[in-house]
């Protein structure tokens, strides 16, 4: 049995399904997956926290009525 390792990244969604930054060079079948959480530096999450909130129609420090 012939065994590849491969290491690339991706990102997990809110419903908990793994979206890879590239397609993997490798035969079909079942795979053993790690993951590890790594470093988002402080621009790329205050981005993304800006895009959930003008998502979800909200204002930080301000009420909605």
């Amino acid at each position: 049995m012939v065994v590849t390792i491969l290491e690339t990244y991706g990102v997990i969604q809110a419903d908990g399904t793994l979206h890879l930054t590239e397609k993997l060079a490798v035969a079909p079948g079942r795979v053993r997956v790690c993951v590890e959480s790594i470093y988002v530096p402080d621009t790329e999450f205050a981005e993304r926290f800006a895009a959930l909130v003008s998502k979800a129609d909200m204002t930080i420090g301000t009420r909605r009525s």
